[in-house]
C-alpha cells in the first residue's frame, strides 16, 4: 500500500496549494479529509482542470471543486477485487477506509 500521509489535505486548502501537493507526489491525487481523517473527497489534476474551465481560480478552496463521492474500498478487500474495481471505474488510485470512513491506506493500480 502506498505511503499517503503527504497527500492528505483539508477542505480549506486552496487549489494552488493542492496543485503543489499533487505535483510533489507521485500519487497524482490529493485526499481531502477532516480533522479526524474522515475522507471528504478526492482531488486530481483533472478535477482542477475542470474547475478552472468552470471559472474557479487558484485561490478557490478545494472543498468547492473536489470529487465528493469518490470510489473507496475497505481494508479487508482482496487485491483482486480492488483491481477489478479500479479497472471498471478507470481509476489509478483507490482510497482505503475503515468502517468509520477514515483514510487508512491508498492502493495504486500500478502496484496491483
Amino acid at each position: 500500500m502506498a505511503n499517503f500521509s503527504h497527500v492528505l489535505i483539508h477542505g480549506n486548502t486552496t487549489v494552488l496549494q493542492a496543485l503543489g501537493v499533487i505535483d510533489k507526489s507521485s500519487l497524482q491525487v490529493a485526499l481531502v479529509v477532516d480533522e479526524r481523517r474522515h475522507l471528504r473527497g478526492t482531488l486530481t489534476d483533472g478535477d482542477i482542470r475542470r474547475a478552472l474551465l468552470r471559472g474557479h481560480d487558484l485561490q478557490t478552496p478545494v472543498e468547492q471543486v473536489m470529487n465528493t463521492a469518490p470510489t473507496t474500498a475497505g481494508l479487508d478487500t482482496p487485491d483482486d477485487q480492488l483491481m477489478v474495481l479500479m479497472v471498471r471505474r478507470s481509476i489509478k488510485e483507490l482510497p482505503i477506509v475503515d468502517n468509520e470512513g477514515r483514510v487508512v491506506g491508498l492502493k495504486l493500480l500500478s502496484e496491483l
